[in-house]
């Protein structure tokens, strides 16, 4: 990397224009007007409180995606381009300093502005919530390196599509599964061989037309990424049940649409779902969205701050739900009992258990209930580390002979973990998912049910 020059500019397409024209060699002017329309914008939801950013650039950068694009439709075009991007490296400050790191992205050396905006890594940990709620999103930890600095932070892969190689399905599943790689060690999807990963429905492959549902599921089949899918059937709501034991889950839903755009076509889309808000005088809980387009957001009539990373309701949501709406998410391979299943079994325990006698006894009462997929590592750790056992309800030494036991088991990697909230305790349950889903078995891994003060979570906080 080139040295970097201190203080940083302020973020504003004058500046940042003149950064990309001293790489790309085109009219400054130019490139600082397109600039203005296509890039800064998407940064919105990154800017902070007072809207100043500040920029280190880099000439050369690269990136796997970008080489792809070039070699399978880019070098066939008359697009004058190079083989890396520029990568920009956003802080809060004019000095480089981790506490400030706000993300980064990075653009196509393309002689086209429109289409130069490649991906956007925000810094979750200083990325601010839009409604004022706490805000909860999927996240791994990245490293970059920048004027002699390691700078680790939380984030998440937004992909933006160019119009002509890759469309938003591509974008949504190559932003979801480069996640998923980080995260899970899952396939990534390269866009190199997309074009052989689906057999169904092919036409002409450049300009792209987008990916039908079927489509994307033979490239999910393809790079063996396990995936379930739901179509509407006239039921939203299940929708957003699914929705729910996702994000929970820490596992990214795409969701497909039909879509009136400003021109009054409709247009198939597909957005991704990666987090929620939570207020605890508000029960309307926000679904974060990344709509790589914008045309989604924008045909909800919403003035928000950007339109591409939005806080949204879910009745907003349920509004563009239609019978050919679906819903596209992965589920860990050894997860054989599903989350229908499981959700009875859970309805029958609480029954057995008479959780809502016991608390109603401790005069309390459930609120909701909360299902998830966790890791083992993930949920021990929780029990012997950083659970606050609850006595007011529980017998303490029961509760953590059961807490030991699990421990010293040998678990599958994946567990359902079931989670009746109450007023200010929590009653959890956990159950093995590696079973047949019409087993005889009893599938529940503790008999005494776990009475915490706090919660397992597997989303990340921003800094709302």
């Amino acid at each position: 990397m080139q040295k970097l020059k201190k203080p940083l500019k302020k973020l504003n397409p004058e500046n940042l224009a003149a950064d990309i024209s001293r790489v790309t060699k085109n009219d400054v002017a130019q490139i600082k007007e397109y600039v203005k329309l296509f890039i800064v914008p998407r940064l919105d939801f990154m800017s902070g409180e007072d809207g100043n950013l500040y920029f280190a650039f880099e000439d050369s950068y690269v990136e796997t995606e970008w080489k792809d694009m070039i070699s399978v439709h880019y070098i066939n075009t008359s697009y004058t381009v190079a083989n890396t991007v520029m990568r920009v490296h956003l802080f809060l400050t004019d000095e480089i300093t981790s506490e400030y790191y706000v993300g980064c992205f990075t653009l196509r050396t393309i002689d086209d502005v429109r289409f130069m905006l490649s991906y956007i890594y925000p810094n979750w940990k200083v990325t601010f919530s839009d409604s004022g709620d706490d805000a909860y999103v999927m996240s791994y930890k990245k490293t970059v390196h920048i004027g002699g600095k390691e700078i680790g932070f939380s984030t998440y892969p937004l992909f933006v599509q160019d119009n002509a190689a890759v469309k938003c399905a591509e974008a949504s599943m190559i932003s979801m599964t480069q996640y998923l790689h980080a995260k899970y060690d899952y396939n990534k999807i390269r866009i190199l061989n997309l074009s052989k990963s689906y057999f169904s429905g092919k036409t002409k492959l450049f300009p792209s037309r987008g990916l039908t549902a079927k489509q994307m599921m033979e490239v999910f089949n393809y790079y063996n990424i396990p995936m379930e899918f739901r179509t509407c059937h006239g039921k939203p709501e299940e929708f957003q049940e699914h929705i729910d034991f996702c994000l929970e889950s820490a596992i990214p839903v795409l969701l497909g649409m039909r879509i009136q755009d400003e021109q009054g076509h409709i247009n198939k889309h597909v957005v991704q779902i990666m987090g929620h808000t939570f207020s605890a005088g508000n029960d309307e809980k926000r679904y974060i969205v990344y709509d790589d387009s914008g045309c989604f957001i924008r045909s909800l009539g919403k003035n928000g701050r950007n339109g591409f990373v939005e806080e949204i309701c879910w009745k907003d949501i349920r509004e563009k739900i239609a019978e050919n709406s679906f819903l596209m998410y992965p589920m860990h391979e050894r997860v054989y009992i599903s989350y229908e299943d499981i959700n009875v079994i859970f309805n029958d325990l609480e029954k057995r258990m008479k959780v809502k006698e016991v608390l109603e006894r401790a005069g309390k009462k459930i609120i909701k209930r909360r299902i998830f997929v966790v890791d083992n590592t993930i949920l021990k750790d929780f029990l012997k580390n950083k659970i606050q056992l609850d006595d007011t309800i529980g017998d303490i030494a029961h509760m953590e002979k059961e807490i030991d036991d699990i421990s010293c088991k040998s678990l599958p990697h994946y567990l359902w973990y079931c989670e009746f909230q109450a007023e200010d305790c929590n009653l959890t349950f956990f159950a093995d998912p590696t079973y047949n889903n019409k087993t005889t078995k009893d599938i529940i891994v503790n008999h005494t049910p776990i009475i915490s003060k706090n919660v397992l979570g597997l989303l990340e906080k921003t800094n709302g």
